[in-house]
């Protein structure tokens, strides 16, 4: 099968469109700009990190651990099943004044999201970490073990609400690697922006605030905080501006400088990104063959990355057709929109988005007289080959039943003959 790339992309000449910043952003941002001791910045598409002080050090993540313990939750545990508050649970240092749990009381698993991330609710986090996992010690593993396959590799959890533990570490690095990996679950990311939530458990329901000054950030998008006298102030957020995310992660800070820094190093990461058109849906183009016939083909839609001005891409693309198979291409053919493959876009050797591709044209195909000639011989085979087996089949079942018929036969006549000696020897007697 042959294929024909029209527009093969390798390195590109990209169509640049800056992204609209507000009058607050910096072109210019250095590690002496912020008062948190660590600090990261990353656009979520591509992880590219815009902006790090500190970023690999390692420090205490305070209730940020949550985002972690929210996507195991999401992973395991299905919407409608319910987790128990355990009396362990209860046990735990609480991280709020306005519910109290009871042993046994239940909540189904969005619900016990809403609880830490607007709440913070330590006793929540344990439970959740018990449900799954069966122990908060379990659990802590298995969030080292999640933490690892996300490229986190210097983090260490032992338990799912942040409470401190000298062995409870990671890095801002780590933890934006994190959040951007939270980006994929709508579930979460709501939970992470709302202000207020009312929510029911099987005992009470109630509204439950996040009293967090996090709403106020400019471009704010989903955050959520952490606090330990050891960890000091932490922050996680997302910022948002014209469809580019960034994840903000400051660590080692106070209460309201974590709210500047943020948005220092947001403001300054949109002022350095441009969207760059990596594939271009009216020039790119290819052909691809089925059953003989070039069928030309297009993307449905141009892809921009957005990416630092200064970097540098080596962007390639690979097309994987649709293996229609041939009675499907003879009784409908293709037509125009069709989809008849995807376009997978690699960026530095990763993919980084997959395109539909749709058929440019209408192509219908039709069988040759050969083809036609081979069909109408294995035809006459399968009609031979019947009839051949019914024949075998009548002679045996035939077969058969004559055998049946003369078995019978011969029984019949044994017992005649029986019969009449019995009556000739008592004639015999009576004589």
């Amino acid at each position: 099968m042959i294929r024909k790339i029209i527009n093969v992309l390798s390195v590109l000449l990209f169509i640049i469109q800056p992204l609209g910043v507000s009058a607050a952003s910096t072109d210019s941002l250095s590690e002496a700009d912020l008062t948190s001791e660590i600090a990261i910045s990353i656009e979520a598409s591509t992880g590219e990190v815009i902006f790090e002080k500190n970023a690999h050090e390692q420090a205490f993540p305070a209730s940020i651990t949550k985002v972690m313990t929210a996507l195991l939750l999401l992973e395991y545990v299905e919407e409608d099943e319910l987790i128990t508050m355990t009396e362990a649970s209860l046990h735990e240092v609480r991280s709020n004044s306005i519910v109290e749990f009871t042993a046994g009381e239940q909540m189904d698993r969005n619900t016990a999201l809403y609880f830490i991330m607007l709440l913070s609710a330590n006793d929540v986090a344990t439970s959740i970490g018990e449900h799954i996992a069966g122990s908060r010690e379990a659990f802590g593993e298995l969030m080292t073990e999640k933490a690892k396959e996300l490229g986190a590799t210097n983090t260490n959890f032992t338990n799912p609400s942040g409470l401190h533990d000298d062995n409870h570490y990671t890095t801002a690095y780590d933890m934006a690697l994190i959040v951007r990996e939270a980006l994929q679950y709508p579930e979460l990311i709501e939970a992470m922006s709302l202000q207020e939530k009312t929510v029911s458990t099987s005992l009470q329901t109630l509204t439950i605030p996040n009293r967090s000054n996090m709403f106020e950030i400019e471009n704010f998008h989903a955050g959520k905080t952490g606090f330990t006298s050891q960890a000091q102030h932490t922050l996680v957020e997302i910022s948002e501006n014209s469809g580019v995310y960034l994840v903000n992660v400051v660590m080692r800070s106070n209460n309201q400088v974590r709210y500047e820094d943020i948005e220092k190093m947001a403001n300054y990461g949109f002022s350095q990104i441009e969207q760059r058109v990596v594939v271009d849906r009216s020039q790119w183009s290819t052909e691809h063959e089925f059953l003989g016939r070039e069928v030309s083909a297009r993307v449905v839609q141009s892809l921009q990355i957005p990416t630092l001005s200064s970097t540098e891409l080596e962007v390639t693309t690979k097309f994987h057709p649709v293996e229609f198979s041939d009675e499907e291409l003879f009784s409908r053919g293709i037509y125009i929109g069709d989809e008849i493959g995807q376009l997978d876009v690699i960026v530095d050797g990763s993919v980084v988005s997959t395109i539909p591709v749709v058929a440019d044209e209408t192509v219908l195909f039709n069988k040759s007289l050969l083809m036609m000639l081979e069909e109408t011989v294995q035809g006459l085979i399968q009609v031979l080959t019947t009839i051949t087996l019914l024949q075998i089949l009548y002679v045996f079942f035939g077969m058969i039943g004559t055998i049946l018929m003369i078995r019978t036969f011969n029984i019949k006549r044994r017992k005649l003959r029986k019969r009449k000696k019995e009556i000739y020897a008592a004639q015999q007697r009576i004589e």
